[in-house]
């Protein structure tokens, strides 16, 4: 474990060397990532949550049945229910038109920078020419403002099974005629749904198909997630430090 303080920390396997996994980011070929919690404060809690508490929309029948079913949920499934609700909130609000105008306006630079954690943009600044891709179960526009402002090359939204869209996305980039496949993978997440993403590459890795998968998990509690390479605190501050030094 690398650790300036309780937020800026980098514990790595322990059959993983510092050097090692230095050298293995630095030279991955494609980086999958997801938004909410990994990259930034969940834009989709901002837009569900924070962004009603002092709106009419707090008495609005619908809105208060989906929070009381959130609540319920959340107090028996913590981090899993997340999608769930997420979802629903969707279906209930934001397949309007003049909802997703109301979104896309609040979402300005100042407040995209205001949910990046620390050390994210220098991270990606790092891997310049790795192919970068969101696997989000966040709406297409919030994506694609996050996905735009860090230069991304590509994003999925609406992601609700990360392990058939990572199939998807190793398998139509093997069959690629236009490009050599993707050898080296980062992939970067902070729930059980990303271990998803990570079982599927582990599998292509054991097949020969790629090379190697260096994975990074955002701990928001200290809890280290042993099926990841890396486990990083509540920014990649520590990362960043490791990769440049």
């Amino acid at each position: 474990v690398l650790k300036e303080d309780k937020n800026i920390w980098v514990a790595l396997q322990d059959n993983l060397d510092k050097w090692d996994f230095k050298k293995q980011i630095l030279e991955a070929e494609v980086c999958i990532s997801d938004l909410d919690d990994t990259d930034a404060k969940s834009p989709a809690k901002k837009v569900a949550i924070y962004d009603n508490l002092f709106s009419k929309r707090i008495f609005d029948p619908k809105f208060i049945s989906w929070t009381f079913r959130t609540l319920k949920k959340f107090a028996k499934e913590r981090k899993k229910a997340e999608s769930e609700c997420w979802k629903e909130y969707v279906d209930l609000y934001l397949r309007n038109p003049d909802e997703i105008a109301k979104v896309i306006e609040r979402f300005d630079n100042r407040r995209v920078e205001s949910l990046i954690y620390q050390g994210v943009q220098e991270f990606y600044k790092l891997i310049p020419d790795a192919h970068k891709v969101y696997f989000s179960r966040n709406i297409k526009e919030i994506v694609n403002i996050f996905a735009t402002y860090f230069g991304f090359n590509e994003f999925f939204y609406d992601v609700t099974d990360k392990e058939k869209q990572t199939k998807e996305f190793v398998e139509k980039d093997l069959k690629s005629r236009t490009k050599k496949p993707f050898r080296k993978y980062i992939m970067r997440g902070d729930s059980v749904e990303d271990e998803a993403t990570l079982g599927v590459l582990n599998w292509y890795q054991r097949k020969g198909e790629i090379d190697y998968v260096i994975s990074c998990f955002r701990s928001h509690n200290g809890t280290l997630n042993e099926k990841m390479s890396a486990n990083v605190g509540k920014n990649d501050l520590g990362l960043v430090k490791i990769l440049s030094n």
